[in-house]
């Protein structure tokens, strides 16, 4: 059971790069490589940091998985004025989603890994959730997949004032 998030404003960059950090001491980045785009500019976000950087671990795991041997993994960030929220993207160069699962990745228990709960997404989307966010994914078969989180900017928000 996931826990009630303690919000609190943070550049959204701070996180998505820390994650890298953290994930890039997994063994598996040895021929992965790993590139990212930082919009500037970044409002602050009212998040539960620990929750968010759980999430994009989550995601960023799951695209080194997916990832064959001198594939690359591009993390971006994006601040939008007019829909008034930040997207973080993680897009991997694996074999893709076939169709049939595309709907399924989302629910608890499905996975397409031998090994694995099939835990990971249905929590990163139970967190993003919990945040107001949405997170959806586009996978071309042969091409790889992306993965989009998208946070509000809540205005009001006193901590991220």
């Amino acid at each position: 059971r996931q826990n009630t998030p303690e919000k609190k404003g943070n550049n959204i960059n701070d996180i998505v790069m820390e994650s890298i950090l953290l994930t890039k001491k997994q063994a598996a980045f040895d021929d992965v490589s790993v590139e990212y785009h930082f919009s500037e500019d970044m409002p602050p976000i009212c998040v539960d940091k620990g929750q968010i950087q759980q999430a994009i671990i989550n995601l960023i795991l799951n695209a080194l998985e997916a990832t064959p041997s001198g594939g690359q993994i591009t993390v971006d960030t994006l601040f939008s004025l007019q829909a008034q929220q930040v997207e973080v993207s993680i897009t991997d160069t694996g074999k893709g989603i076939a169709e049939d699962k595309m709907n399924k990745v989302f629910d608890p228990f499905f996975t397409t890994k031998e090994t694995g709960t099939g835990l990971g997404l249905a929590i990163t989307h139970g967190i993003i959730e919990q945040h107001g966010g949405s997170i959806d994914m586009r996978s071309k078969q042969g091409y790889g997949t992306t993965f989009t989180i998208r946070l509000p900017i809540r205005k009001g928000d006193k901590e991220a004032d």
